[in-house]
């Protein structure tokens, strides 16, 4: 059977919300067309900021400056400089810009661990960093770093379209692959 592999990734880093909606349910094939939409249109929702909060809401919300770490942050505009030069923790009351992109370790620093490299290029010596871990906390069906296979590649029939969808209303990222795994557990 021909497959079409598709993901998210934030292996370089994060800075839009964004979803992929496999058009399968378009198909003339029926193998296509009866797959459930809610095992194929992963979502990643890793910031809020053009977001209408809603307080009624169960979605778990995240802003980049709570789970990006500090130095990952690009920030678009310095926060503003307190006296002696001294900068408060980053966790502070710092005004930060409404757009604040997170770069992956890996792009930042080069690191062979952090890019999966030369001695680190296998899924046995390649292993989350700090910012892979929180970056799959808050968008669970993601590529986080470069061996996340399992739980971040999504497979269908081959002949089903594709639309990418930035700024998506879905509201929260999708957790698909846990519940898959769950099913297929159960089944």
């Amino acid at each position: 059977m021909n497959l079409s592999f598709y993901d998210i990734s934030l292996v370089d880093g994060y800075n839009l919300p964004v979803g992929i909606v496999s058009l399968h349910t378009e198909s003339k094939d029926p193998a296509l067309a009866s797959i459930p939409s809610n095992t194929t249109n992963p979502v990643c929702i890793g910031s809020v900021d053009f977001f209408v909060s809603d307080d009624n809401s169960s979605s778990a919300i995240h802003a980049i400056s709570r789970w990006c770490p500090w130095p990952l942050q690009l920030q678009a505009v310095a926060p503003p400089k307190p006296g002696a030069g001294v900068y408060p923790y980053p966790d502070d009351d710092i005004p930060r810009p409404r757009f604040d992109p997170c770069i992956s370790s890996c792009a930042k620093y080069g690191n062979p661990e952090d890019c999966c490299a030369g001695a680190f290029n296998s899924p046995e010596t390649c292993t989350p960093n700090e910012y892979s871990r929180k970056a799959k906390s808050v968008c669970p069906d993601a590529y986080s770093y470069a061996y996340d296979d399992k739980t971040s590649t999504f497979t269908i029939k081959a002949g089903a379209g594709f639309e990418v969808v930035f700024c998506p209303d879905a509201g929260r990222s999708t957790d698909i692959m846990r519940y898959k795994d769950q099913d297929q557990d159960q089944g």
